[in-house]
């Protein structure tokens, strides 16, 4: 699964075209071959649904990180 993060004030048409560009290079069989070859998965979304899918992950996970003590180091 390819993810990607912009800075939070990004213009929402913005975010809209790189989300429209990634998608058109996504479809293209020598990215879809690239990505098979190092064993990603292409998932199609929306901003919005990477969004939600962001806080769950955040709800679910976050109080196991906090729980084990881990700290990401720079």
């Amino acid at each position: 699964m390819v993810r990607a993060f912009r800075a939070g004030r990004t213009a929402p048409e913005r975010i809209e075209a790189l989300n429209a560009a990634a998608r058109r290079a996504f479809a293209t069989p020598t990215v879809q071959a690239a990505m098979a070859e190092m064993a990603f998965t292409i998932e199609p979304t929306t901003p919005a649904a990477f969004g939600e899918r962001l806080r769950s992950d955040i709800a679910r996970w976050g109080p196991v990180v906090k729980q084990t003590g881990f700290k990401a180091e720079a």
